[in-house]
C-alpha cells in the first residue's frame, strides 16, 4: 500500500472476515501536535465525524490515551464497578451503537502509532480476548506498515530539503563572491565618469556598462530570493481579496495581451488566514505569471480557494477546536508539463518554457516563500491539458525561525 488510508482500509476488511466486527475507527498519533486525530472507511457513516475530532494526549482519563500510553488492550467493559468513562470515550461508544469499547494500540515495539478503536459487546470482546495472538499480529502489521510509509514520506522530504539547502547554500556564496567585484567595477566606473570630461565619447559606454552592472546585481537579487525569502511578518489575511486584486493587477499586462481569460472560484466560508501578505502576493504573482507565459495561443487561468473542513479538528472533552488549512488552486488550460521535467520542476535553474531564456528562479522562489509560510506546494499536470499548482497553508501560523 502507497498510503495509509488503504493500510487501514485493509486491516478493517480484516477485522470484517475473521472477526465479524463491521467498523473500526482510528486514532493516529501526530506527535508535532500532541494529539490522536481520528480516521474510518470513507463508507462509514460516521466518517466525517470520525475525521473531525481529535484527542489530546493530556486527555488522561480517555481509554484511548490510556491505551497508547501503556502499551495494553483497554476496554470499556471492564471498567470498576461505578468508575465514570470519559465523555470522548462514551462519544466513540454513542457513533458506534454499541455496549462499549475496545481499544488496540497500534504498535510494533515501544512506540505506538495509534489506537485501534472497536465498538463490542461481552461476546465480540470475549472473541477477541480468546484470539489476542491474532489481535497483536493485526496491531503489529498494521503499525509496521504505517511507520514504512512515514519513514519513506520523511525520507523524500529530508532528501529534498537538504537538496535545496544545499542549493541555497551555493548560492549565498556564489552571491558574496560575485558582489565583491561588482561593487568595485561600480566605483571604479563612477571614478572614471568624475575624471572625463562630460561629452567624452566614452561617458555613454560608461553609462552602459553600468547599466550591466545593476543588470547582474537584479540576477543576484533574484539569487537572493530564491535563497533567503524576505518575510516581513504574519497578519491576518483576506484570502479571497489577495486572489482578485492579484487578477485585476495582472489583467492587463500580463493576460489581456496574451488574450488569456482569468476566472477566480471562492470559497464564502474561507477563514482569515495568518501569513505574511507580501509573500503569499509574490507566490501568485508568480503562478499566474508562469501560466500565461505558458500559453502563446490564449488560454483560460482560474483561481480557486477552498477551506479544507477536514483537516479542522474538534478536541473532544476540552470543547477546543484546532484550526485546519485552506487550499489555493492555480489551473490553467495550457500544453502541461513535461514529466522529466517534474521530478524537478521547484528545483532552481529548472524552467518550464522550452527555448526561452528564462533564469528557473520563479518556481524554485515560490517553493522558498510556501516553506516561509509553513506551507506546501505540488503540481499536477497532464501534457496537452494543463497545469495545476496547489498550495496548501495553516490557517493560524507564524514566523519560522
Amino acid at each position: 500500500a502507497r498510503d495509509i488510508e488503504t493500510v487501514l482500509d485493509i486491516v478493517h476488511n480484516g477485522f470484517k472476515i475473521v472477526f465479524n466486527i463491521p467498523r473500526v475507527f482510528y486514532f493516529l498519533l501526530d506527535e508535532k501536535k500532541n494529539i490522536l486525530t481520528g480516521f474510518c472507511s470513507s463508507n462509514d457513516t460516521s466518517h466525517k465525524i470520525i475525521k473531525s475530532i481529535a484527542l489530546s494526549l493530556s486527555n488522561q482519563s480517555s481509554l484511548l490515551i490510556k491505551c497508547i500510553k501503556e502499551l495494553k488492550v483497554q476496554t470499556s467493559l471492564k471498567t470498576s464497578h461505578g468508575q465514570e468513562l470519559a465523555i470522548s470515550d462514551n462519544q466513540i461508544i454513542r457513533l458506534f451503537k454499541t455496549k462499549g469499547l475496545y481499544c488496540i494500540p497500534i504498535n510494533s515495539s515501544e512506540k505506538a502509532s495509534g489506537v485501534m478503536v472497536l465498538g463490542v459487546d461481552e461476546t465480540t470482546a470475549k472473541n477477541l480476548e480468546d484470539n489476542k495472538g491474532l489481535v497483536k499480529l493485526f496491531s503489529k502489521q498494521t503499525a509496521v506498515c504505517i511507520q514504512s510509509i512515514r519513514d519513506y514520506k520523511e525520507y523524500a522530504v529530508d532528501i529534498h530539503e537538504k537538496k535545496m539547502q544545499a542549493y541555497s547554500t551555493l548560492t549565498d556564496k556564489v552571491i558574496h563572491e560575485i558582489n565583491n567585484p561588482i561593487s568595485i567595477i561600480k566605483n571604479y566606473i563612477e571614478t572614471l565618469g568624475l575624471k572625463l570630461p562630460d561629452k567624452h565619447p566614452a561617458q555613454e559606454e560608461l553609462v552602459f556598462i553600468g547599466e550591466e552592472m545593476n543588470r547582474v546585481a537584479g540576477l543576484l537579487d533574484q539569487l537572493r530570493s530564491f535563497s533567503r525569502p524576505k518575510i516581513d511578518g504574519f497578519e491576518l489575511v483576506d484570502i479571497n481579496q489577495v486572489c482578485q486584486s492579484i487578477l485585476e493587477l495582472l489583467k492587463k499586462s500580463i493576460l489581456l495581451p496574451r488574450q488569456i481569460e482569468a476566472a477566480i472560484n471562492i470559497d464564502p466560508e474561507i477563514p482569515r488566514v495568518k501569513t505574511d501578505l507580501n509573500g503569499l502576493k509574490q507566490v501568485l504573482i508568480n503562478l499566474v505569471k508562469n501560466a500565461a507565459e505558458a500559453m502563446d495561443k490564449g488560454g483560460k487561468i482560474i483561481v480557486t480557494t477552498r477551506f479544507l473542513s477536514e483537516s479542522q479538528k474538534t478536541l473532544i472533552n476540552e470543547k477546543k477546536q484546532i484550526p485546519g488549512n485552506i487550499e489555493l488552486i492555480i489551473s490553467d488550460n495550457g500544453p502541461g508539463i513535461e514529466e522529466n521535467i517534474k521530478e524537478t520542476l521547484f528545483e532552481p535553474y529548472t524552467t518550464t518554457k522550452i527555448g526561452s531564456s528564462n533564469s528557473g528562479l520563479g518556481l524554485s522562489i515560490v517553493h522558498s516563500i510556501v516553506k516561509e509560510l509553513n506551507g506546501k506546494i505540488r503540481c499536477e499536470s497532464q501534457k496537452g491539458k494543463g497545469t495545476s499548482f496547489i498550495i496548501t497553508l495553516p490557517v493560524i501560523s507564524s514566523k519560522r525561525e
